[in-house]
């Protein structure tokens, strides 16, 4: 159901495939990626993300991925990231269960919460950048 609302909003991108959707087709492509030696040129979309970069050029700037049984917006105009971080409380994180095995902090959490560790959490970020920028 979900990818008939995405084509309707104009987003392209491959049919749902139970289960995996396209995180094998992903991951096949990450790794296929990292067994070359890699070349140093401006183009560096294909080697950071292959699978994405490969949607793009399919699909369309406008396009989506499947990763598991959530689909994946890609986000490439400046205005659509702006949009998303304007009103973080209406896309809401993705939870997935075994997440909660595996993370903590600040990744984890949400709202209220989210904004106050990361005001506390700003302050020594920018004090770990000085320090580093006096270094060098």
């Amino acid at each position: 159901m979900e990818g008939i609302e995405l084509d309707v909003q104009g987003l392209h991108g491959n049919p749902y495939r139970l289960l995996l959707g396209d995180a094998k087709d992903y991951f096949v492509m990450q790794k296929k990626v990292q067994s070359k030696p890699m070349i140093f040129s401006d183009d560096i979309a294909p080697r950071v993300a292959p699978y994405i970069h490969h949607a793009v050029q399919t699909h369309g700037k406008k396009s989506f991925i499947w990763f598991g049984t959530k689909p994946w917006v890609i986000l490439n105009e400046p205005e659509q990231i702006r949009e998303v971080f304007n009103k973080i409380s209406e896309f809401p994180k993705v939870q997935y269960k075994f997440m909660k095995l595996i993370t903590r902090g600040l990744v984890k959490l949400e709202g209220e919460k989210w904004s106050k560790h990361r005001r506390i959490i700003n302050h020594g970020l920018f004090l770990f950048f000085i320090f580093f920028a006096l270094l060098y």
